[in-house]
C-alpha cells in the first residue's frame, strides 16, 4: 500500500488547509451527482453548527480542505435562519466541476429555506441571473459571500461553482438518480438520521480527487470498498465517525480479502517507535484463506499470472513465507527529513524464527552489518514483499531487515533501520508512551485493519507527499493541525460489510519526548562534537562536523549534506563564525595544527585563507571582536608563541606578546571585567598570562594553575573583581584571583574529573556524579554509569540545558533544575550539542560510534 494511497484514510478529515476559496452548498438526493466522491446528509443544520464550534477537533474540520466548505455552508444557513427551532435538512456532494478541480454542491427542499430567493438576498448584496434550460441560475455576491443557486423540482441547488449547479440541473432533467445505486442505498439505510450529519464515501471516485492533491498518482483507493457510510459523534475533545463499508462479493474490493479469514490479534504498538508518524496493521488468524482471497483478487484485476511468474523467476515460494507469519503484518512511517518511501518500514510477526530465516536468507544478498549486536541484512529479490503481501508493502522493494523478539522488521533506509533499533533497545515505543495510553484504550485488537496516525509527525510526512500548492496550504495550517494529536481508523470485515470507525482525538496534555528526527552517515567516525552553525540563507542552523579522515561536513537542518571538504588536520577546539565582509553573511573559521581556515557558506576558502602558521599550533585559537565592529583578531597559541592575525590573514602590527615560559596549551579567551579587557591563556607548566589587547602583560601572575583537567574560566566576582577557575587532575577546583591569590576547593562526594562553567555557574562531574554550583541553586545528580566526557551547558532561548555522556553510549539531557527531560537517555557517543535547527524546535545533535550523526527533536520552545 503506497503512502499516497494511505493518505486517503485521513486526508479528507485531517488535512487542514487555509483554503477558504470554496463555499459550497447542498441538495436533495435526486440532484446529487452520481459520481460524487463524498456525499453528506445534514440532518440538523443548527445542531451541527453548534457541535462543531464547541469541539476542538471540530475547529480543525471546519478549516479542512473538504469540510471547510461544509462548515461555511452550515454557518451560512444557520446565520440566515432566524428560527433556530426549525430543522433544516439537506444533502451535499463533493464532485468534480472541471479538470482537476472539485467543489461542493448543496440541495435543500425549498420550503426549508424560504430566505434563499432572489428578492430576499438582494437586500444583503448583489444578484444577477441568467436562464439555463427551464431554470434560472442566480449569482449572489457581497463582501463575504459569492455563490450560485437555482430552483428546480421544489429544490434549491446551491454552490460556489456555477458548473456544479448546471450539472445538477442536467441530472434532474435526465432522471439519473443516486438512489438507483443499490450499494449507496444499502449504506444510507444503516445511518442514524438523529445524528446531525452522516458522511458517505464513494471509493471508485476517490483516485480522481487524490490525484489532484498528491505528487504521484494512485489508483489503489478506488478498490478499498464500494461505499462507506459514517455517523458522526462530535464531542469536545474527540470526533467519532462510525458505520460500515460495503464489500459485496460481486465487487472487487481490498477489504473483501478478509472474508472468512477469522479475527487475528494486533500487537504492533509494542514495536512502533515513538518517532513514528503512521502505522498500519492488518491481521487475521487464517492466512491461507487470505492468500487464496488475494490470489482471486489479483486474478480479477488481471495481475495474478504476472505476479506468479515474477515470484517463480525469483525462486520465491509464497508457501515458505506464509509458514512463518503469525497473524499480523503491516507498515509504519518514521517522522523525519526523508520522504515517505525512505521513511517506510514493514513488520511481520513470526511464528518460527528458523522458518523465517530460511525464507529471508534465501532472498537476501551478501550485505550484513552488526549494529548494537543485531545483524542487519538486505533482501535482493526485488519487489518480493509487495508481490507476496500486496500494496501495503509497496516501495519496500529491496529493504534491509532484522529480528527483534518475535518480529522481523524491514526498512528502506539503513539509517532508519538503525534508528528503529535504537528506539526498540531503549523501549521507546508507542506502547510505552504515556500519551498513547488513551489511544490504546480505543483500539480493537481483533480488527482486520488498524491505522494510527500521530500528529505532528503525520502532518510533517503528509506535506512531503502533496503537490506544491496543497503542501503550501497544509503548511499554513500548522496551528490548527496541532489540535488533533491522534487519528485512529479500524476496520473489521464480516460478510458483505466491514465495521468502520475513525476517531480524531485532541489531548489536553501531551508528553514531549525526544525523538530521532534524522540520521546522516559520514564517511568515517566523527572526530569532533557536531556543532550548530547559523545559515544566513535559510535563517536556521546547520550542523558542522569533522570525521577521523579530516573531512569536514556541513549538513542542513533536514539531514542533507550541503558540502564536504578535506582539511590538513584535526580541528583544534570549536568552529567560530565571523561576518568578515560586514554584510550579514557569515563564514566559518577554525584552526588545525598547521593552518587557519576561513570558509564561506559553500565551503570555499575566503580571501588569503588558509593561512599557514609559523609554528605548530598547540591549542585552539581565539576569535575576538573587541568592540563588536567585525574587526576580527585571530589569536593562536603555537608552542611558546602567541600569534595575532587580522581578517586578511596578516600578523597584527603592534602585538607585544613575544614568548611564553613553556608550551601554551590553553585556548586564549577574552573577557571584560569592569572597564578592563583580559586576554588569558596558560602554558603546560601552569603559568598564567593575563594580557591586554596589545598582548602586553596586564598583571603579572606568579601563582600557577598546574595539572589542569579542564579549560580555564574567568568568573566575575563582586569582591575581588574576578578569578580564573579550573579543575586540577587531583579533583580540586583551583581559583586564581586576579590579584595573584590562589585557593582550592573540594567539597564534593567524589573527586571531580570534568568541569565547565557559564557566567557564575560551575558544572563539575566525577565518575558517577554531576554537581552544579552557583549563587542561585545547587544540585547533585547521580548516575548508574561512568561519566566519560565533560558535561556541557547550553542556553537555548529562555531555557538552559545540561548534556551528559555516560558509558555504553548514553546521552542524558537535563534542565537547569537538574531534572532529566522526558525520553532520556538518548543513544550516541561523544558530547552532544543542544540547540535550535529552526526557530521553533530544540534539537540534540550527537555522533555515534558507527560514523552517523543523529538529530533528536527534543521539545518545542
Amino acid at each position: 500500500m503506497k503512502m499516497k494511497a494511505l493518505l486517503f484514510l485521513a486526508l479528507p478529515l485531517l488535512y487542514a488547509a487555509s483554503c477558504k476559496d470554496e463555499i459550497s452548498k447542498s441538495t436533495a438526493l435526486s440532484a446529487i451527482p452520481v459520481r460524487s466522491t463524498f456525499v453528506v446528509r445534514i440532518n440538523n443544520v443548527h445542531q451541527l453548527n453548534s457541535d462543531l464550534q464547541e469541539s476542538v477537533p471540530g475547529t480543525v474540520l471546519k478549516e479542512s480542505i473538504v469540510f471547510s466548505n461544509l462548515s461555511n455552508f452550515v454557518s451560512l444557513l444557520d446565520g440566515f435562519n432566524n428560527d433556530k427551532a426549525q430543522n433544516i435538512r439537506g444533502f451535499g456532494a463533493f464532485d468534480q466541476y472541471g479538470a482537476g478541480t472539485f467543489g461542493w454542491l448543496w440541495t435543500i427542499e425549498s420550503e426549508d429555506v424560504p430566505f434563499i430567493n432572489e428578492t430576499a438576498l438582494a437586500t444583503f448584496g448583489n444578484t444577477s441571473s441568467r436562464i439555463y434550460g427551464s431554470s434560472k441560475i442566480i449569482h449572489f455576491t457581497n463582501d463575504d459571500l459569492d455563490f450560485f443557486f437555482a430552483k428546480q423540482n421544489g429544490l434549491v441547488l446551491l454552490s460556489e461553482h456555477e458548473n456544479l449547479v448546471e450539472a445538477s440541473l442536467k441530472q434532474l432533467e435526465s432522471g439519473i438518480n443516486l438512489s438507483d445505486d443499490a450499494h449507496f442505498m444499502h449504506t444510507l439505510k444503516t445511518t442514524n438520521s438523529k445524528d446531525p450529519i452522516n458522511v458517505f464515501v464513494q471509493y471508485k471516485s476517490m483516485p480522481e480527487w487524490l490525484n489532484t492533491l498528491l505528487l504521484e498518482t494512485t489508483e489503489w483507493p478506488g478498490k478499498m470498498a464500494t461505499w462507506s457510510a459514517l455517523d458522526l459523534d462530535i464531542n469536545k475533545n474527540d470526533i467519532n465517525f462510525t458505520g460500515i463499508s460495503l464489500v459485496p462479493d460481486t465487487a472487487i474490493t481490498y477489504l473483501g480479502l478478509f472474508a472468512n479469514c477469522g479475527q487475528g490479534s494486533a500487537n504492533f504498538t509494542e514495536i512502533i517507535p515513538q518517532n513514528a508518524a503512521l502505522a498500519i496493521s492488518q491481521s487475521c488468524n487464517d492466512l491461507d484463506t487470505w492468500q487464496a482471497n488475494f490470489s482471486e483478487y489479483l486474478g480479477k484485476v488481471n495481475k495474478l499470472k504476472k505476479r506468479n511468474i515474477q515470484l517463480e523467476n525469483m525462486a520465491v515460494n509464497p508457501e515458505n513465507w506464509m509458514a512463518f507469519v503469525d497473524e499480523e503484518l503491516g507498515v509504519f512511517y518514521s517522522d523525519g527529513a526523508v520522504n515517505s518511501a525512505e521513511s517506510k518500514n514493514g513488520f511481520i510477526r513470526i511464528l518460527d524464527t528458523e522458518l523465517a530465516s530460511n525464507a529471508l536468507n534465501s532472498a537476501s544478498g551478501d550485505f550484513i552489518e552488526n549494529y548494537r549486536e543485531i545483524d542487519i541484512k538486505k533482501l535482493n529479490k526485488r519487489h518480493a514483499l509487495p508481490l507476496l503481501f500486496g500494496k501495503l508493502f509497496s516501495h519496500l522493494s529491496e529493504p534491509y531487515w532484522f529480528y527483534h523478539n518475535n518480529w522481523v522488521i524491514f526498512s528502506n533506509n539503513l539509517a532508519n533501520a538503525k534508528s528503529t533499533i535504537n528506539n526498540l533497545l531503549a523501549e521507546k515505543t508507542w506502547y510505552n508512551a504515556e500519551d498513547f495510553k488513551p489511544v490504546e484504550s480505543l483500539l480493537d485488537d481483533n480488527a482486520h485493519i488498524l491505522a494510527v496516525a500521530k500528529n505532528m509527525e503525520w502532518y510533517n510526512l503528509a506535506q512531503k507527499e502533496l503537490n506544491t500548492e496543497n503542501a503550501k496550504k497544509l503548511g499554513s495550517s500548522a496551528s490548527q493541525m496541532e489540535k488533533i494529536n491522534w487519528a485512529v481508523i479500524q476496520i473489521k470485515q464480516k460478510n458483505e460489510a466491514a465495521y468502520t470507525e475513525l476517531v480524531l482525538l485532541h489531548q489536553t496534555e501531551t508528553e514531549q519526548i525526544a525523538k530521532q528526527y534524522w540520521s546522516h552517515k559520514l564517511d568515517a567516525e566523527a572526530a569532533s562534537r557536531p556543532q550548530l552553525v547559523y545559515n544566513h540563507h535559510t535563517k536556521s542552523n546547520d550542523v558542522f562536523v569533522q570525521d577521523k579522515n579530516n573531512i569536514i561536513y556541513l549538513i542542513n537542518a533536514q539531514g542533507k549534506t550541503l558540502w564536504k571538504n578535506q582539511v590538513d588536520g584535526a580541528i583544534l577546539g570549536e568552529v567560530d563564525q565571523v561576518d568578515l565582509y560586514k554584510n550579514n553573511k557569515f563564514q566559518l573559521v577554525f584552526n588545525t595544527a598547521q593552518s587557519i581556515y576561513i570558509l564561506d557558506r559553500n565551503g570555499k576558502n575566503v580571501g588569503n585563507f588558509p593561512v599557514k602558521l609559523p609554528k605548530t599550533a598547540t591549542a585552539p585559537m581565539a576569535t575576538l571582536d573587541y568592540e563588536n565592529t567585525r574587526k576580527y583578531r585571530f589569536i593562536v597559541p603555537c608552542q611558546n608563541r602567541l600569534y595575532n592575525f587580522d581578517g586578511d590573514g596578516k600578523e597584527v602590527d603592534g602585538w607585544e606578546f613575544k614568548k611564553a615560559k613553556s608550551t601554551l596549551i590553553a585556548k586564549p579567551k577574552h573577557d571584560v571585567i569592569g572597564t578592563k579587557d583580559y586576554i588569558y591563556t596558560a602554558d603546560d607548566e601552569g603559568n598564567v598570562y593575563l594580557l591586554n589587547r596589545r598582548g602586553e602583560i596586564r598583571q603579572p601572575i606568579k601563582s600557577q594553575l598546574k595539572n589542569l583537567a579542564s579549560q580555564i574560566y574567568l568568573v566575575p566576582d563582586k569582591t575581588v573583581g574576578g578569578k580564573l577557575s579550573a579543575l586540577s587532575k587531583s579533583g580540586y577546583v583551583l581559583n586564581l584571583i586576579i590579584d595573584d591569590q590562589i585557593d582550592s576547593l573540594q567539597a564534593f562526594k567524589e573527586s571531580p574529573k570534568f568541569m565547565s562553567a557559564k557566567n557564575k555557574s560551575q558544572l563539575l562531574a566525577s565518575e558517577n556524579y554531576v554537581f552544579k554550583r552557583d549563587d542561585d541553586s545547587n544540585f547533585d545528580i547521580e548516575f548508574n554509569e561512568e561519566i566519560i566526557y565533560e558535561p556541557r551547558i547550553y542556553t537555548v532561548g529562555k531555557d538552559t540545558f545540561i548534556s551528559v555522556t555516560t558509558k555504553n553510549n548514553q546521552i542524558w539531557i537535563y534542565d537547569w533544575k537538574g531534572n532529566p527531560l522526558p525520553g532520556m537517555p538518548l543513544y550516541g557517543t561523544g558530547t552532544a550539542t543542544v540547540g535550535k535547527t529552526n526557530d521553533k524546535d530544540v534539537h540534540v545533535i550527537v555522533a555515534t560510534e558507527d560514523g552517523a550523526i543523529l538529530d533528536y527533536k527534543l521539545m518545542q520552545d
